[in-house]
């Protein structure tokens, strides 16, 4: 983990805009979309075998996340609850917007330069 400080350190320092993003799917939801991975004929190529074993191993993830969380916090988390797929699209392209227009970015003006000499 202090490698992962160290390396969100180094991006800091070199002015990188970083946004950590950890999607919450409920084990309800998760085991909800791995059923009907496997009922639906046109969502079966999402499943893998790894899902259902991943799944009963919840508690032990939980347990590594908040770990994660609670050490690698230089550039804070932003825990999205992700059962809707339309509200975690939504708080992620809203944080993206906010954290662009607070940047202020221009355009470069390019009428300032002087025209290339085709050399």
């Amino acid at each position: 983990m202090k490698f992962i400080n160290s390396m969100e350190e180094f991006l800091e320092e070199s002015n990188t805009i970083i946004l950590k993003f950890y999607l919450h799917i409920s084990a309800e939801e998760q085991m909800d979309r791995i059923g009907r991975r496997l009922s639906n004929e046109r969502k079966k190529w999402k499943y893998d075998p790894s899902d259902t074993r991943d799944a009963q191993k919840l508690t032990a993830y939980q347990a590594v996340y908040e770990s994660i969380f609670k050490t690698c916090n230089n550039i804070p988390w932003i825990i999205v609850p992700a059962d809707a797929k339309w509200y975690r699209n939504l708080v992620v392209a809203e944080t993206i917007v906010e954290t662009l227009e607070s940047l202020n970015l221009k355009f470069p003006n390019y009428s300032t330069q002087k025209p290339d000499s085709g050399q």
